[in-house]
């Protein structure tokens, strides 16, 4: 669930009904960071003044008039989190902080709000060991300290989040805000799930890896596949990599359920004669909740 709150004039933070006027939505993260105080304009750009290569971009961020409000105060909180835990590497707080400072269009925008919120909620929920960095930029060939242990990504060539869990194992998430996104990830570099695969096999029992997609909205699009294409669904199920959707998390033997629930019930509809098409049919999944009514089984 995603609360939706107002900012009221002395700055009191108020959970609000969804349709309140100029009400902005939020996480649950992104509110518990709120309720603590998150850091005023000033105590931003000052936590970013020592040891940031290029400090002025937080200020210049702050002061982008073309991003809506409600991302602008998520990127507050996240970032009032991000330097109050201190986890996240600095040189990579750095990158998030100058590429949500360049960002071009709101999509963009997105993703890299993404690459910063995963890290803070992974802190939320405990999932990071005690004292571990968050490394949101890993690339190969590079060294990583991971508690006693040191690790490269390799044959992996860039990690959105490399991290040492509470289970005591190293974990490579792939990061994307919107299933198109990691769609369009996979048409861009097809090999990314196998080589995250093979890292895993690498030391298979002391490694995780994940794709993890911030919003459910249009998640259908796992199922989307140009004439040569493979849909991301059938690749995370053959590589072998574990989905989480929001707060929904798949494992492989139920993405293979799911892809299977989706034929039979296309098989189904053909034979009771109800033609479709494949827009009409996804349109009656739109939310994961829409998909397990419409095709009759518990997904998860």
């Amino acid at each position: 669930m995603n609360p939706w709150v107002l900012i009221d004039k002395s700055g009191e933070i108020i959970e609000v009904p969804k349709d309140t006027p100029d009400a902005i939505e939020v996480a649950l993260l992104e509110l518990a960071a709120l309720k603590k105080g998150f850091m005023s304009d000033e105590q931003l750009q000052a936590s970013v003044s020592k040891g940031f290569a290029n400090p002025n971009h937080m200020e210049e961020l702050l002061k982008r008039t073309d991003i809506p409000k409600n991302r602008l105060l998520r990127v507050r909180a996240n970032l009032s989190s991000a330097l109050l835990n201190n986890q996240i590497h600095k040189e990579n707080l750095q990158a998030i902080i100058s590429k949500l400072k360049s960002a071009k269009t709101i999509e963009e925008f997105d993703q890299v709000l993404a690459e910063l919120h995963h890290p803070n909620y992974l802190i939320y929920l405990g999932r990071v060991a005690d004292g571990s960095l968050i490394y949101t930029n890993a690339k190969k060939g590079n060294d990583y300290m991971l508690g006693l242990t040191k690790v490269k990504i390799d044959p992996v060539s860039e990690a959105d989040a490399l991290y040492l869990g509470q289970d005591g194992i190293i974990h490579i998430d792939e990061v994307k805000n919107t299933t198109n996104a990691l769609r369009q990830k996979l048409l861009k570099t097809p090999e990314q799930l196998e080589r995250i695969r093979e890292w895993r096999d690498l030391a298979l029992g002391n490694r995780e890896i994940g794709v993890i997609i911030e919003t459910e909205s249009g998640w259908t699009d796992l199922f989307a596949a140009r004439r040569g294409e493979t849909a991301a669904l059938r690749t995370l199920i053959d590589e072998e990599v574990p989905l989480t959707i929001a707060s929904h998390r798949f494992s492989v033997s139920q993405m293979e359920d799911l892809w299977k629930a989706v034929e039979i019930k296309s098989e189904e509809l053909k034979k009771q004669g109800n033609s479709h098409n494949w827009n009409d049919f996804f349109s009656q999944m739109q939310t994961i909740k829409d998909a397990e009514t419409f095709l009759g089984f518990s997904i998860i």
